[in-house]
């Protein structure tokens, strides 16, 4: 069955893994019914970094015991995308938008207003930002190598893998 591998920035990862981002925010979507499986390739930063230990995960710039291991450039961990959404386009009454809907998004992305616009840019006509809806989180004990995968590169967005 095929999967998705998505490259994820250290502090995102973290998020995802506290469950306090609950939706990944992307400007496209695989081809895939839903439910599907994503497995979590966490970026390589130089400023920050995601840190797993026995009982919880964290993103920060530095360990906070000589135990954790260090996810950068591996596999931390897979969720379950069980629902992609349209979370913004170019139609619509904008004044709504802003009122009613923006304020639940920011929150289930867990980005502020200012990251959230800076994603969104200068979307021209017909493009979208899509809700990747995030649950089943598992944060692997030991991050895993992209060659587990049969991958040595890291995706730019996502891309499609065989599943175990």
């Amino acid at each position: 069955m095929k999967s998705v591998l998505t490259s994820i920035r250290p502090k995102w990862c973290g998020l995802i893994a506290s469950g306090k981002k609950t939706i990944e925010a992307r400007k496209t979507y695989p081809k895939l019914p839903t439910p599907f499986k994503c497995y979590i390739y966490c970026t390589k930063d130089p400023k920050l970094s995601f840190w797993r230990s026995k009982t919880y995960a964290y993103a920060d710039d530095r360990s906070h015991n000589m135990y954790d291991i260090r996810g950068n450039g591996k596999v931390i961990g897979e969720f379950v995308c069980d629902k992609v959404d349209t979370l913004f386009n170019d139609s619509g009454n904008l004044e709504n938008y802003m009122h009613d809907i923006l304020p639940e998004i920011l929150k289930n992305t867990a980005m502020c207003l200012h990251e959230f616009g800076a994603y969104v840019g200068n979307r021209g006509k017909g493009k979208n930002i899509y809700g990747w809806h995030i649950s089943d989180v598992k944060i692997y004990d030991k991050p895993r190598e992209l060659r587990d995968f049969g991958k040595m590169r890291a995706p730019q967005s996502y891309m499609y893998v065989e599943d175990e």
